[in-house]
């Protein structure tokens, strides 16, 4: 969806001479950067993805298997106890560096990272990320964290050898209008709060809502404070609730954040019931 922040995954494989790649110099590449699709109209940026905002090297997310991650997570890049560094070259630009590498045609490399959408989706001929991989010009000098992220944002060091590129996604806008209502929401006091979201798209079982409270709000028995509304009526039985993967590493932010999931028809839009408190 347009403005939302996910993870993006990417899987590849270097190739053997007899798959049309180079089998001597596997065991060179030590550098990936990765390109994110961009748009080509002249001043607009709001079709461009951008890997500082949020940092793609540093960002709290949640993978695509249920695990909490902090930053970019790798599979068979560079060992469990070797070194790995990040940086944004640019916003549309990711740079990794590792040693030892452990990149071969016989597994697929994996790179998952937190990504915020744009807007709109860029023409079909730039919808493409890319992937390339390098060698370093000289050895590094040191392993140390802060010399292999210095490493990662100056790819002019690294001497090209490969890359290839995937098709990218249509980004779809989200939500047409959103209104909410509330009752009494002074200190000590809980408030009922009405939400009424009209998606872009029809409303599909299974749809699931985030929905994080403002600072100083909190959840109360939700299964008690939930509802969701049909045919004019407010039912509890139309909503569960999905739990946060990791939330107590999570800390302040996972407590404040409810996942709903819809699990019965609303028709063309979502309408539903928090009952939070003032604290």
């Amino acid at each position: 969806f347009a403005y939302e922040v996910h993870s993006i995954r990417l899987s590849f494989r270097v190739l053997t001479s007899l798959e049309g790649g180079d089998d001597d110099i596997v065991g060179m590449l030590n550098r990936i950067d990765v390109y994110g699709p961009v748009g080509r109209s002249v001043g607009e940026e709001n079709n461009r993805w951008d890997f500082r905002s949020p940092s793609a090297c540093n960002t709290p997310f949640q993978s695509q298997d249920g695990r909490l991650a902090t930053g970019l997570l790798h599979g068979n890049v560079t060992t469990a106890s070797g070194a790995l560094g990040c940086a944004e070259v640019s916003s549309g630009q990711l740079g990794l560096v590792f040693k030892p590498s452990v990149l071969s045609p016989n597994f697929m490399a994996t790179l998952e990272f937190a990504v915020q959408n744009p807007r709109k989706s860029p023409k079909d001929l730039w919808n493409i990320w890319r992937v390339r991989v390098s060698r370093s010009r000289q050895e590094p000098a040191s392993s140390a964290p802060g010399v292999m992220q210095l490493l990662a944002s100056q790819p002019q060091l690294y001497e090209n050898l490969c890359e290839a590129t995937i098709k990218g996604f249509s980004v779809k806008p989200t939500l047409a209008s959103v209104r909410l209502t509330t009752s009494n929401i002074a200190a000590g006091e809980k408030c009922e709060v009405d939400f009424e979201i009209v998606p872009e798209a029809p409303v599909v079982l299974g749809m699931v809502v985030a929905v994080t409270l403002p600072t100083g709000f909190k959840t109360l028995e939700l299964k008690e404070h939930l509802a969701a509304f049909n045919t004019g009526l407010y039912s509890t039985g139309m909503l569960e609730l999905l739990p946060l993967q990791g939330n107590e590493l999570w800390g302040e932010l996972a407590r404040e954040t409810v996942l709903l999931l819809f699990v019965a028809p609303t028709g063309q839009l979502l309408r539903f019931r928090l009952g939070p408190i003032n604290t």
